[in-house]
């Protein structure tokens, strides 16, 4: 039963379907919308590679921090690169 729990959270965390919820935070920025920005942080995008890296660090699993690592620098590398380009477009 311990065994399908842990194989349960790794198919969570593995099938990586929470980068499209940046899309609202662009969307509430562009609007000047505070729901929507406030809506964005608790759907946070980067919230599945911190659970991979906290999970990976707990059942002692390196390929899975190490996955939650690289996509929790890409996701913060295109977030910056995202809000750099709507700056210079909207100002």
């Amino acid at each position: 039963m311990k065994y399908n729990n842990v194989s349960k959270i790794l198919l969570t965390i593995k099938n990586k379907k929470y980068m499209y919820f940046s899309c609202l935070a662009a969307l509430g920025l562009v609007e000047n919308n505070s729901p929507n920005i406030v809506a964005a942080m608790l759907v946070s995008p980067l919230m599945g590679p911190v659970m991979s890296i906290t999970f990976g660090s707990i059942i002692s699993d390196r390929s899975l921090m190490k996955s939650g690592f690289f996509s929790l620098v890409v996701g913060m590398f295109l977030s910056c690169l995202f809000g750099f380009i709507f700056g210079l477009i909207l100002a």
